[in-house]
């Protein structure tokens, strides 16, 4: 497999990794006017980048949760 196909990341593992809705990103992005069709579609480096902008808080609620359950193990 190349690298490319490696670095491919899909909006419901993008979802799942920081405890998102993968609707309200799908939803997200299409206001945005990107072209996804479902929850598997792939997401490019510019989506991301506007998901984190736009959820920033969520991600870090995320992240801190995450943080203090690998620090209590």
């Amino acid at each position: 497999m190349s690298d490319d196909k490696l670095k491919k990341l899909r909006i419901y593992k993008f979802a799942a990794e920081y405890n998102l809705s993968t609707d309200s990103l799908v939803e997200f992005l299409k206001s945005k006017n990107y072209n996804v069709k479902s929850h598997a579609s792939l997401l490019t480096d510019e989506m991301i980048d506007d998901i984190r902008v736009h959820f920033k808080k969520d991600i870090e609620k995320s992240e801190h949760h995450y943080r203090k359950i690998t620090e209590f193990q």
